[in-house]
């Protein structure tokens, strides 16, 4: 991730995301949960297991979206490991994703 992050640079004290750089993030988050889960659960006892994903409101939605695409990019089709599926409350999920850190308020909660 912190090579995408040098390409993009900071302005202004933020960093600008274009469409590629929030690609290519996704695809790095859903490879790090994919070398997570599969640590965690024994390799034949897994079979499609469905991972819980809660977006917080507003830009965690869309990058929850992103994450679950980025997921099936980075799996074989013919042998696909996990499911991301977004839920609606974060108690019922493994991972929370959002858009932003402006401040570690949500973070936090």
């Amino acid at each position: 991730m912190n090579e995408i992050i040098k390409r993009l640079g900071v302005r202004n004290g933020k960093l600008h995301l274009d469409w590629q750089a929030v690609c290519d993030l996704a695809r790095e988050l859903a490879r790090r949960i994919d070398k997570r889960c599969e640590s965690m659960l024994p390799r034949h006892a897994i079979n499609r297991t469905v991972i819980h994903v809660y977006g917080i409101p507003r830009g965690g939605c869309l990058a929850a979206l992103k994450l679950q695409s980025a997921m099936v990019d980075i799996q074989s089709e013919t042998d696909p490991r996990w499911v991301i599926k977004i839920v609606d409350k974060p108690s019922h999920a493994h991972f929370i994703v959002g858009d932003i850190v402006d401040s570690e308020a949500t973070m936090n909660r």
